[in-house]
């Protein structure tokens, strides 16, 4: 028969709380390295996307220089010709977007966002809805938020009529907005 004595009660405690402590140190440890890694291939992957879209660019500007210099009107010409001409006429929303999120309001927030390409004599347009956040004067913080996307050089390239669509308020005290975006001469007569 054998008696253990144990003069170290809490020994055997602390060292459980210590291995416990080791392993979730071990398992936020390992989660960040896995962040990091995660991070880390975004702004690669957002480097090379960068570069590939300054790539395809210049071989739009280069494609678009060779056809205007051939003088005979081949059919591969005419469609070169024909898909340089609608990507002229196409508008790269993305600086729209990141304009539109540099220029709002803190008071206000977007709960819809429609980009609508032209077609069968529409104009492109941009329509932005969302709602007021604060109880105070509804319409300065719209109006703010129109002003800063009409000086805006992203926006007013391709669609620098900034126009208000609508305004209501609802009974639980949120006002809805509705931004209309789109070429001069485009309104409907809202």
């Amino acid at each position: 028969m054998t008696y253990r004595l144990n003069f170290y009660r809490d020994y055997h405690l602390r060292r459980r709380l210590a291995r416990r402590r080791t392993y979730w140190t071990a398992a936020v440890t390992v989660l960040i390295g896995i962040e990091v890694v995660i991070v880390g291939v975004l702004v690669l992957s957002s480097v090379l996307l960068g570069q590939q879209v300054d790539a395809l660019r210049g071989e739009i500007s280069r494609v678009s220089l060779r056809t205007q210099d051939l003088s005979v009107a081949t059919p591969e010409a005419e469609t070169a010709r024909a898909l340089l001409e609608i990507r002229r006429g196409r508008i790269d929303w993305s600086p729209k977007l990141t304009a539109v999120s540099s220029c709002i309001d803190r008071q206000l927030r977007l709960e819809s966002l429609v980009g609508q390409v032209s077609e069968k004599g529409r104009p492109p347009r941009l329509v932005l809805g969302g709602v007021i956040r604060s109880g105070g004067d509804q319409a300065a913080p719209v109006s703010r938020f129109m002003e800063a996307m009409r000086r805006d050089p992203s926006i007013a390239a391709d669609l620098p009529e900034v126009r208000l669509g609508a305004m209501d308020a609802s009974d639980a005290g949120e006002s809805r907005f509705q931004i209309v975006c789109e070429t001069r001469g485009g309104g409907d007569g809202q």
